[in-house]
């Protein structure tokens, strides 16, 4: 066995060499790194080592260089900025270990910016300083509320007469907890209840037990003496307050979910102190590590983990950024459903978060790093770059588009053509964009014919050099030839007519008494029964925005038949401005709406629900994605934004949208191709629906389509989508296939 023996001796003492008086040695770089990640410090602080780093910072570098990249610490400081943002610039990644605010000779928004400057540049920033203030703010709690992981009744203060006008309603319909955005350790973190015995309406001299978390103690105040002493926590920097119910399962303790990147890697019980609610260790707590496969932990890794995590960065606004390279979130207990636990984030935290007692974790750190900067490659500038192509693709799909227009980004690209592109070919695809004009036609037309399809982004009548007539027929002739056209003209035409609505009035999510008017004759005809009926919508098939589009109801106080002369109170959706016009006025005016290329008029049922706002479903193929209640401003009916509407999002399993996404994607979105004459097209592959809420039926809204649109819809707010994007594609493609 003695060369077993020398074998291990020798390698008991390479391990020894990188460990000098406790600390670990960085190891030598690779001659050929593969690329290079910069671990970036600054120096001091509790947090750091006999040599000066944080005692996970060497090990995080060996393990990269283990996987042949090139990494080492640097140290930041204000007066060698440039010289650090030089070097930044020629990495592909940093991790950044700088806790905000905690040491000298560093300006924390002199460093911010230089990290937005290097990431704009392609650099991957783990974590980029706007993910770490979106992911750190307490309003994330808020922002995350309409996914499981969130409780729909949470505000956020960002001024004291908000909050001044909120709390007492909030503390009056039960216990609340307040937590301020700056402070740590439960600092700031209050549990508010009425005290018992007081009756009447809850007012400003009514008062409330109160507890802190930093250390569990009590206290008494009056509603208005609470919120002068939290003042404090919404003046200033950073300052807001988040208003949350409170759960009572708190007493049994936070889970703090320890995450590298996507892949949980530990569930830490924190279970507080007997009659606290704080979970740190300082006021007595316990903690109880637990795997991330343990029993007790899967319904709360598959319901975050596997659920909520793909919204969570496009929720706070961050769809571009990475998820954190390093990062936790801790939850609450909340009430069991159906014998199972729910959770509730509390907070999440990728700010300088540490391994320093997993360093067993390092490869999968690195692991990591790697990948987040493979994807940061993608992105240059602000605009992603296009992936190398699969060498045996499945297949090829091209995204036609048309140079310039208000869509594009500084890359000339629709800014989610690229992400979609990216999509196909991390599925085997060939996939990338292609510019059209009428001056290369025949190449054009040419490279589709050898594709199985063609992802259309080129908005109709939108584009110089563009003839939308050669454009469509090109289309259609390589449609015939079996290529997948999303969306054909013929659909785009037919979908977004406005006589679409006459076609589906005998689905119900039509309106049977819909007519459509393709002449003036017929418009002069019918027009005067329907609005002697009642008030009447009628819209024009061009435009947009709500611009033609009129309510219409006979002016009160008029007596007799209703004729030519009869007065119409009119208000215009695009602004919601009113006028007055008699019947043949209106009818005259409204003739520019009917003659002329495409030119019909529609003339529906009024909805008074209009007022209540349009809800907006988003489709992706046959899968609905979101949908945006889109709420006017008071008295109005226009659902723009420019109007002063409001919009809410809810995800299409939201309880409040399960009638909605039943008896339309269920039960009505089969039929809908085949009665607009569509019946060998398949469903677009990127479209919306708009509804307008009718009168409820046993107790349940109804819905009635107000519009379809499919002419160039895009996901560039929702690009975690491209991955369903791509399938669909995929999906349509196979279909194409069939039929040649």
């Amino acid at each position: 066995l003695c060369p077993l023996v020398a074998d291990a001796a020798i390698q008991i003492c390479g391990e020894a060499s990188k460990v000098k008086a406790g600390c670990p040695v960085l190891s030598a770089q690779p001659t050929s790194p593969a690329g290079k990640i910069i671990v970036l410090e600054a120096r001091g602080g509790s947090d750091k080592g006999a040599d000066g780093h944080r005692r996970d910072t060497i090990p995080i570098c060996n393990a990269l260089i283990e996987k042949n990249w090139c990494a080492y610490p640097l140290y930041y400081t204000d007066d060698v900025h440039d010289k650090v943002k030089e070097e930044l610039a020629k990495c592909k990644g940093v991790i950044v270990r700088v806790n905000p605010g905690s040491y000298d000779y560093v300006t924390q928004s002199k460093l911010d910016q230089m990290l937005r400057d290097v990431a704009s540049g392609g650099v991957a920033c783990m974590s980029h300083p706007d993910v770490m203030i979106k992911m750190g703010a307490k309003d994330a709690l808020v922002k995350i509320r309409d996914l499981s992981c969130g409780m729909a009744d949470t505000y956020a203060y960002y001024d004291i007469p908000s909050f001044k006008d909120q709390f007492p309603k909030s503390v009056a319909s039960g216990t609340r907890v307040v937590k301020q955005n700056r402070g740590s350790q439960g600092e700031g973190i209050w549990v508010c209840k009425v005290k018992e015995g007081q009756t009447g309406d809850v007012t400003g001299s009514t008062i409330l037990d109160l507890q802190e978390a930093v250390d569990n103690h009590k206290e008494e105040k009056t509603i208005d003496e609470f919120m002068t002493f939290c003042e404090q926590y919404i003046v200033g920097e950073n300052g807001q307050l988040i208003d949350q119910r409170f759960l009572p399962r708190i007493v049994e303790g936070e889970l703090r979910l320890n995450m590298i990147y996507k892949t949980p890697t530990e569930v830490v019980h924190k279970k507080p102190a007997d009659g606290g609610i704080s979970a740190t260790l300082a006021s007595g707590a316990k903690y109880v590590s637990y795997a991330p496969d343990a029993p007790e932990m899967v319904d709360l890794i598959d319901n975050f983990v596997n659920k909520d995590l793909p919204k969570v960065m496009p929720v706070l606004g961050l769809e571009k950024a990475p998820i954190p390279l390093i990062w936790t979130s801790d939850f609450i207990l909340g009430d069991k459903v159906d014998g199972k636990d729910t959770y509730f984030v509390g907070e999440f935290n990728c700010s300088c978060v540490g391994i320093t007692q997993q360093l067993h974790l390092c490869p999968l750190v690195a692991d990591a790093a790697i990948q987040i900067c493979g994807e940061a490659s993608k992105v240059k500038a602000g605009c992603p770059v296009l992936s190398a192509q699969p060498t045996s693709p499945a297949g090829k799909i091209i995204v036609l588009e048309a140079r310039g227009g208000s869509d594009k980004g500084a890359d000339g690209h629709r800014r989610d053509t690229i992400p979609i592109c990216n999509a196909l070919i991390e599925k085997n695809w060939c996939a990338y964009p292609l510019y059209y004009t009428d001056d290369v036609h025949d190449k054009v037309k040419e490279e589709l014919a050898k594709c199985k399809g063609v992802i259309v982004r080129v908005n109709p009548g939108s584009y110089d050099y563009v003839t939308q007539s050669k454009l469509d027929q090109m289309l259609r002739d390589v449609a015939s030839g079996g290529v997948a056209c999303m969306s054909h003209p013929d659909v785009m035409i037919k979908m977004g007519a406005k006589d679409a609505l006459v076609k589906i009035r005998d689905l119900s999510c039509g309106m049977a008494d819909t007519y459509a008017y393709y002449d003036i004759p017929s418009f002069k005809d019918q027009f005067p029964k329907s609005v002697a009926s009642g008030t009447r919508v009628v819209k024009q098939n061009r435009g947009s925005q709500g611009e033609g589009i009129w309510v219409c109801k006979v002016k009160e106080g008029q007596t007799g038949d209703v004729t030519g002369s009869t007065i119409l109170d009119l208000q215009e959706a695009v602004d919601n401005h009113k006028e007055e016009k008699t019947i043949d006025e209106f009818m005259t005016f409204c003739e520019q709406y009917i003659v002329g290329e495409n030119g019909q008029l529609i003339d529906q049922r009024f909805l008074p629900r209009i007022v209540e706002g349009e809800l907006r479903l988003n489709m992706i193929y046959k899968t609905p994605t979101e949908v945006v209640h889109k709420k006017p401003a008071d008295g109005g009916i226009s659902a723009t934004l420019a109007s002063g509407a409001k919009y809410v999002s809810y995800a299409p399993d939201a309880p409040e949208m399960v009638d909605l996404i039943d008896n339309f994607v269920n039960k009505d979105l089969p039929k809908v191709m085949p009665v607009l004459g569509l019946e060998k097209a398949p469903i677009p592959l990127i479209w919306t629906s708009d509804f307008i809420l009718g009168d409820k039926v046993d107790g349940k809204d109804t819905y009635f389509v107000g519009e379809f649109n499919c002419s160039c819809v895009g996901i560039t707010q929702q690009l975690h989508l491209c991955p369903l994007v791509a399938d669909a594609a995929i999906q349509i493609c196979g279909e194409a296939s069939k039929v040649k």
